[in-house]
């Protein structure tokens, strides 16, 4: 799903698809989710409800957001990361000319949005 950092209420999706490979603790999965409504989210957008919580002191080995479209606001590339310890994976990303990694929120996502692509992560479990 795509919701916010501790909450969501009213998406509606058009397409939600997804897979995972677990081989010892490390988890590949794959995605691809698309709002027809896209709700409310609370503080940092993310793709919510990873198949294992990922290990409390690691980030993402490898992340990739294939393909992303119908967002309100211009970004050249977004990528997935999480604080650790977690079901979620924040979605940021960089425009033109930044320096840095920016967090998407709301007002970055629209009724049209959709996020395809796979991320590679390590758990306990």
């Amino acid at each position: 799903t795509i919701g916010g950092d501790t909450s969501q209420s009213g998406q509606v999706y058009a397409a939600q698809q997804g897979f995972y490979v677990k081989v010892g603790q490390t988890v590949t999965m794959g995605f691809y989710v698309q709002l027809s409504t896209l709700g409310l989210l609370s503080s940092v957008a993310g793709i919510k409800g990873l198949p294992f919580a990922s290990l409390s002191n690691a980030y993402f080995r490898s992340s990739n957001v294939i393909y992303f479209s119908g967002l309100s606001t211009n970004w050249t590339h977004v990528m997935l990361y999480s604080v650790g310890n977690n079901t979620v994976a924040y979605i940021a990303g960089t425009k033109a000319a930044a320096a840095a990694l920016t967090n998407l929120v709301q007002a970055d996502l629209s009724n049209s949005t959709y996020f395809f692509g796979s991320l590679t992560y390590q758990t306990n479990a």
